[in-house]
């Protein structure tokens, strides 16, 4: 399951949760908030609570470079470990049940397993592709095994097992279904994953058709670990005793027993209807928690159904005495794992989380976290010919004199903008805020000076086949033409001394009359009611491009037609969409692809345009 950002003591007792590159603890309930010591400027982050509860696990780049920081709660002390494959970048430590190895991942795709003791990382798998998910591991109840999802050559994640002692692997799944979010039951007899068989297109996020892919559905799967285990969900029936017959013993297992051999044909199905779940969370033994679109439901082997436990929350976490969950959904909340239900518990208030800061301090650590973090994960590793040590040489001196968030993410897009790459922006921090803004009214016109009047010279009308635009003055019973004059907006006279968006400043969404006339003068004029939008920008781009749709019809005798792809995202989506198969009458296409607010890759459009006839069809008439 995805960490929960905010990770729970191993009674629930209270939170860990990192802001501002502090970590902090948070009663659940009764207390103070409590902040953990630490250097300014430092960034540390994912926290994890050991499950015994004595140490707080942190990623730290105290050092300049990142380790894994072991914080003793009773001693007040960090104590900094190297990780594997360092320097690197890592994510998500995440204790074994027995207090003794910590699991993580790194940007290289990589899963590492740490020895607490003797700081020792061993490496245990690595992914394939920078892809859909990343990998997640999770411990066995009784710390010997790691289960993990990891992509294939074709892009499918599959579920894995890791023995500790042996460093053998095996395959749960076959990577013909798309499988993840693997999660033990506390039983120690079961393997729980989501698994989606018609995932398709989906599988490549960057390609445009996944757009036109279904929303795949996902089916929660159980595995059963030991060879010759008992099916958990074996066909019951309620039968009288028959006198002299002793009824037959309850076949137990041991917990623990984990077999390589023959997984995939003790694999089942659970009965939940196939739904958009996204993750699982361990519950009491023999029972599951369930999460997906917001919805949280129960599994368990007892019942054999499934019940809703509670509904609003996104992501969950066991604490590590299995009794409690921490819930996140618009807030966060600490509930327990063997009630009835989830809705309801104790919420748990962040709003004293308070830390001194020392922003130049952190300035100074941001901007050469920013060179360290593209050494490592820049996609080409000779930063495009950048030398870093020079850059940073380059750009240091302006930092002191930065004086707001504002001046120093000019300064990273200034300096960052050396590598002369897309999709680079620096933005964010403790900016002066939203500031309030007063929509202007805008009636979707164009005007000139004339006879010190606003002459209208054109209305945008949305073309009308599109339901999201509104041109205020096309409405019927306005009406508005090229040529007439506005003469004034709310009995106010409009002449060409005022401002005409002064005049309609905050007027955006809400009635005004205007007055219109086909002479300066207002003779013959006629009064309107209308409606300003706040935004223009959707009416003119679809006057622009049908303007050019029908100049290119005009010049070619209606022969070619023409499409505008404004992106190749869900704008481009709809509109080659809407425009390609209008026009499959004509004996060519111009695509414009000018002012291309970027995206997928555009696969879909390329493969349309060019695929060739492969079958026909005939009928009589």
């Amino acid at each position: 399951t995805t960490r929960c950002p905010v990770g729970g003591s191993p009674t629930g007792q209270r939170v860990v949760v990192a802001a501002r590159g502090r970590i902090f603890t948070v009663p659940a309930e009764k207390g103070d908030v409590r902040q953990l010591e630490g250097t300014q400027g430092v960034h540390r982050r994912d926290p994890a609570w050991s499950p015994d509860g004595q140490t707080i696990a942190y990623i730290t780049d105290e050092a300049e470079r990142q380790e894994l920081a072991l914080y003793d709660v009773a001693t007040l002390t960090e104590k900094r470990v190297a990780l594997g494959g360092s320097p690197g970048y890592y994510y998500r430590p995440v204790w074994s049940p027995d207090n003794t190895k910590v699991a993580y991942t790194d940007v290289a795709l990589n899963l590492w397993v740490l020895d607490v003791a003797s700081g020792t990382n061993t490496k245990v798998d690595t992914g394939t592709y920078r892809g859909r998910t990343q990998i997640l591991p999770v411990w066995s109840p009784d710390s010997k095994w790691l289960a993990y999802n990891k992509d294939g050559d074709n892009h499918f994640e599959s579920i894995y097992l890791y023995e500790l002692a042996t460093s053998k692997k095996g395959a749960v799944t076959d990577g013909l279904a798309y499988a993840g979010a693997p999660a033990f039951d506390r039983d120690g007899k079961h393997l729980y994953f989501l698994a989606s068989t018609d995932i398709g297109v989906n599988t490549d996020s960057q390609d445009i058709a996944a757009l036109n892919g279904q929303t795949p559905t996902t089916n929660v799967y159980v595995v059963v670990l030991k060879k010759g285990g008992p099916n958990p969900m074996q066909p019951q029936s309620d039968e009288e005793p028959i006198k002299g017959e002793k009824p037959e013993p309850k076949k137990e297992d041991a917990p623990g027993v984990i077999d390589l051999e023959g997984l995939e044909a003790r694999t089942m199905a659970l009965p939940l209807r196939g739904g958009n779940y996204d993750s699982l969370v361990p519950g009491p033994p023999g029972s599951v928690f369930v999460l997906g679109g917001g919805q949280m439901t129960k599994f368990s082997f007892a019942t054999r159904k499934a019940t809703p436990f509670a509904s609003g929350v996104f992501r969950a976490e066991l604490t590590g005495n299995g009794q409690s969950l921490v819930l996140s959904g618009i807030g966060y909340r600490i509930v327990s794992a063997n009630a009835p239900t989830g809705n309801g518990g104790q919420e748990i208030d962040l709003n004293d989380l308070r830390a001194k800061i020392d922003p130049k301090a952190e300035w100074r650590r941001m901007f050469n976290e920013v060179w360290r973090n593209e050494r490592l994960m820049f996609y080409a590793p000779n930063l495009h010919g950048i030398d870093p040590a020079v850059m940073e040489k380059r750009y240091a001196p302006f930092l002191d004199n930065v004086s707001s968030r504002e001046d120093l993410n000019y300064l990273f897009t200034d300096m960052v903008g050396e590598l002369s790459v897309g999709h680079m922006w620096a933005r964010g921090g403790d900016t002066s805020g939203a500031r309030t803004r007063v929509a202007g009214g805008l009636l979707g016109a164009d005007f000139s000076f004339e006879n010190g009047r606003y002459r209208i010279t054109r209305v945008y009308d949305g073309e009308r086949w599109n339901p999201g635009l509104y041109g205020p003055l096309a409405q019927p019973g306005v009406e508005a033409k090229a040529g007439e004059y506005l003469l004034a907006i709310d009995g106010k006279e409009l002449t060409d001394e005022l401002d005409i968006y002064e005049t309609l400043e905050g007027k955006a969404g809400k009635q005004v009359r205007v007055k219109l006339g086909p002479t300066p003068d207002g003779k013959d004029a006629r009064e309107a009611v209308v409606i300003p939008v706040a935004n223009e920008f959707s009416l003119r781009f679809r006057a622009w491009a049908e303007d050019n749709r029908r100049t290119v019809e005009k010049m070619t005798g209606g022969k070619i037609g023409y499409v505008h792809v404004p992106d190749t995202g869900g704008g481009g989506w709809r509109e080659f969409n809407r425009y390609f198969y209008a026009q499959t009458d004509k004996q060519g296409l111009v695509v414009d692809d000018r002012f291309n607010h970027g995206g997928f890759v555009a696969d879909y459009f390329v493969r349309e345009m060019i695929k060739p006839v492969v079958y026909g069809s005939r009928t009589r008439y």
